[in-house]
């Protein structure tokens, strides 16, 4: 219980800090890849933040669980 509550606490967090035109990683779970992408748009109309993000390949909508914080972004507290 306490691991999901943990869980949670640290999506909620991550939903934060993600923005227009960072840049993620994307962990394609088809694939079994990581892969380097940017956010085009953030959606705040749902409970849970979505994301609209341009891979190479592709552009599509995922969510936080499926997002990496790309080291070039800089957090400030």
């Amino acid at each position: 219980m306490a691991l999901f509550l943990s869980r949670n606490i640290m999506e909620i967090q991550l939903y934060n800090f993600i923005e227009k035109d960072d840049i993620v990683l994307y962990f394609d779970y088809r694939r079994k890849k990581v892969l380097k992408a940017i956010v085009i748009c953030v959606h705040r109309d749902d409970i849970k933040p979505y994301f609209t993000i341009k891979t190479e390949e592709k552009e599509l909508q995922t969510t936080a669980e499926r997002l990496f914080i790309h080291a070039d972004k800089t957090i400030s507290f």
